[in-house]
Formats: C-alpha cells, sequence, structure tokens
C-alpha cells in the first residue's frame, strides 16, 4: 500500500522530533509492506459455506517520509510483527456460481502503563466462478492500525 501528496500543512505537528509548522509546503510519502502468515480452521464445512477461526502473525513494514521548505526531509523505517486473532466465513450466494468470502482479524492490548495498541482487519470479497480452475474475485479491505507507545501517539487507517 502507497501513499504519496503534496500540500499546504493545516496544522502544526511534531514528526521524528521535527516541528512542523501550519501553513508550510509539505510532501507526505507512506510505504506500508504486510506480510501474512496463519492458519484457518473451519469448525462448520459444507458444500454451501464455512465459518471458521484464524489465528495469523501480520508483520507490518512501515516506511514513513515527509518534506517541508525549510526542514528538508526526515523518515522512519518501522517493522512490526503484529499477532491477531479472528473470524472467516463465506458460503454460495447461487450454488457453483456466485460465493462471498469475509474475514475480520485483528488484536486490541489495553493501555498497560503507557502503551496502547489496535489493528483490525476487514476483508470481503466475492467470486464469479467461471468452471472448476478459473474464477474472477473482487473485494474490499479495511485496516484500522492505532498505537501509543509512550507519548508517541500514530494512527495508520487504510480503506479499500
Amino acid at each position: 500500500m502507497a501513499y504519496d501528496a503534496s500540500t499546504t500543512l493545516g496544522r502544526t505537528f511534531e514528526f521524528d522530533g521535527r516541528l512542523y509548522q501550519v501553513n508550510t509546503p509539505a510532501r507526505a510519502t507512506v510505504d506500508w509492506t504486510l506480510t501474512r502468515v496463519g492458519y484457518e480452521w473451519d469448525v462448520v464445512a459444507s458444500p454451501s459455506g464455512y465459518l471458521g477461526v484464524i489465528g495469523e502473525l501480520k508483520y507490518n513494514q512501515v516506511q514513513a517520509a515527509i518534506e517541508a521548505t525549510g526542514l528538508g526531509t526526515a523518515s522512519v523505517d518501522t517493522k512490526a510483527p503484529v499477532p491477531a486473532i479472528g473470524i472467516a466465513a463465506g458460503g454460495y450466494l447461487l450454488p457453483r456460481t456466485l460465493s462471498v468470502d469475509l474475514e475480520v482479524t485483528g488484536i486490541k492490548l489495553p493501555a498497560q502503563d503507557t502503551r496502547e495498541i489496535r489493528y483490525v482487519d476487514y476483508d470481503v470479497r466475492i467470486t464469479g466462478h467461471l468452471g472448476r480452475a478459473l474464477g474472477l474475485r473482487a473485494g474490499y479491505r479495511s485496516i484500522d492500525a492505532r498505537y501509543l507507545v509512550d507519548g508517541d501517539r500514530g494512527a495508520l487507517k487504510k480503506i479499500g
């Protein structure tokens, strides 16, 4: 997932130890690589659908940079393995022709001292089956990652 935009800052904020003032022209980039490794166990499985549980590790690598007039470029490169649990469900809307699948995984670690982490991943897919081994798939994905560690706050949301 990637983000690249230029704007005039609408508020003052601090990034990587630098203070960025309101009304400063700036360019921000974010590259987010997400690797998922996990296991799904279908508790209920039938020819018409399934319901299961998921356990996985989401390995996130986020590279973010901001370049502003007079301040140069500041960047961070963060790697974070995040364990997650969730559910998976799916079934045929039209027998052997059209199916839908849903996955919701995530984790929330409550605030302990100065640490709080929340990560939620929604994934909905619809598949048109064009035969035994061929299909067309479309979907929607939303990822919401938030953290608070020692006063360093962050929120990252990817929709679609």
